[in-house]
């Protein structure tokens, strides 16, 4: 098992670890302060996911201040609760087509930078992007994509891999 992220809530009385097993599903783990160590909770979640964003999603229903403590753990506000959906993904350079993406634009979940494969000031072309499975159950998913600046800021903190070209 590996602790993959953990936070506090706002009173720092509450932590909790969203966690990878080896068996590569997600789980989270409620601790409560006791002095100054932290014991586990009696309110333990045993739920598994198949993805962290899942066990992040879950952990926020049951635990409504983790969204927000997403943003308050860091100094970038663009690290928020929905880039943190994001974190261990693979993700692939692309340039942006309307007909290979079915969209006529998207936008950096970081930053909100616009991509479309048309010309106008400020439109990014190329970028890089992932299939992101909607962790709600449901199968549907949808194209994630982030601007060569915010994957350069994030690579490393969110364990963003890079797919080869192909």
């Amino acid at each position: 098992m590996k602790v993959i992220r953990t936070l506090e809530d706002p009173t720092a009385e509450l932590r909790v670890e969203l966690r990878q097993h080896a068996n590569n599903y997600f789980s989270y783990r409620l601790f409560a302060r006791e002095g100054s160590r932290w014991k586990p909770s009696k309110a333990c979640f045993k739920f598994e996911f198949s993805s962290y964003a899942g066990a992040f999603v879950r952990a926020a229903r049951e635990l409504p201040w983790l969204a927000n403590a997403v943003g308050a753990a860091s100094n970038d506000s663009r690290h928020a609760y929905h880039l943190e959906l994001s974190r261990g993904l693979a993700f692939r350079f692309a340039t942006f087509s309307a007909m290979d993406f079915a969209n006529d634009h998207d936008h950096c979940i970081a930053c909100m930078a616009k991509f479309a494969d048309f010309e106008s000031d400020g439109i990014l072309h190329e970028g890089f992007v992932t299939k992101y499975v909607i962790p709600d159950g449901s199968g549907h998913w949808q194209w994630n994509w982030v601007c060569a600046a915010c994957f350069r800021d994030f690579q490393e903190s969110l364990a963003w891999r890079l797919e080869p070209a192909g």
